[in-house]
């Protein structure tokens, strides 16, 4: 059975091992992380501290990374010896390439990316996942990893790693500062906070339910719910406006995004 080391257990990390645990065959998990973690893990993982509390000689089959970009530099290269030969490395840092960290493990290691997102934490993620297919048998195995997270999205081009990362990966960001836009809206017309708030989550997680299982696009489903001089179509005057709306801020949102994950590859 191929045995884990996890770098950094914070959220993203606890939501990987969670769904690890889960499985019928989980594998070993080796979890490097400074500080307490779940307590729902103790006697199910091998938690050290610090990376010189690993036997000496130990090896693993697969090296997952998961912390922030600005600590792979310190932290990562003294990581190198414990990957076995031909392992793979699983790296869900933004904006690092495959090619970083083949210079960190060399020519032997497998690597792969992916670009979870935080609604990951219950199962409803999506996972981006890139990596070398012609190894099937770590390909796969690494689908099974994502498999308790959500979706597995293949990704054929590293070069749309950035993409994702800014439409999906922070996407969720989006989500949540439209909902609090709404529930600050909702209660200036009149609503208190908590009946804003409640009719806020429901209307996103029914039409996001909606979006998801509907064969029709998000253009048809806006349109149902737009009578002609009704209520939606006077709000959609202002959020769609060509010059102010939704549709010109988005693409500056997501284009920021996604050149910030092209900074933080070069960095």
């Amino acid at each position: 059975m191929q045995n884990i080391l996890l770098i950094g257990c914070g959220n993203m990390g606890s939501a990987m091992v969670g769904g690890w645990l889960k499985m019928a065959d989980c594998p070993p998990i080796t979890i490097i992380e400074p500080n307490p973690i779940d307590a729902t893990f103790a006697g199910r993982v091998t938690h050290y501290h610090q990376l010189g509390q690993i036997p000496a000689g130990q090896q693993f089959a697969i090296i997952i990374i998961a912390i922030k970009p600005q600590m792979c530099q310190e932290v990562l290269p003294a990581t190198a010896r414990y990957l076995a030969h031909e392992g793979a490395v699983l790296s869900i840092v933004a904006g690092k390439t495959s090619g970083y960290f083949q210079q960190i493990y060399g020519g032997h290691a497998r690597i792969f990316r992916v670009m979870p997102n935080t609604p990951a934490l219950v199962g409803l993620g999506l996972c981006a996942l890139y990596g070398p297919t012609e190894f099937s048998g770590q390909y796969d195995f690494m689908v099974q990893l994502l498999q308790p997270l959500g979706m597995v999205l293949p990704i054929n081009s590293e070069d749309k790693m950035d993409a994702i990362t800014a439409l999906s990966g922070s996407g969720p960001a989006y989500i949540f500062a439209m909902a609090g836009a709404m529930i600050d809206a909702g209660i200036k017309i009149g609503l208190t906070p908590e009946e804003s708030l409640i009719a806020t989550k429901q209307t996103i997680w029914g039409a996001g339910h909606l979006l998801a299982h509907s064969p029709l696009s998000p253009a048809q489903l806006r349109q149902n719910v737009t009578s002609p001089n009704g209520t939606t179509q006077s709000a959609l005057s202002a959020l769609c406006d060509n010059q102010h709306g939704i549709n010109p801020l988005m693409e500056e949102s997501i284009k920021r995004a996604y050149l910030r994950s092209q900074e933080l590859g070069k960095s």
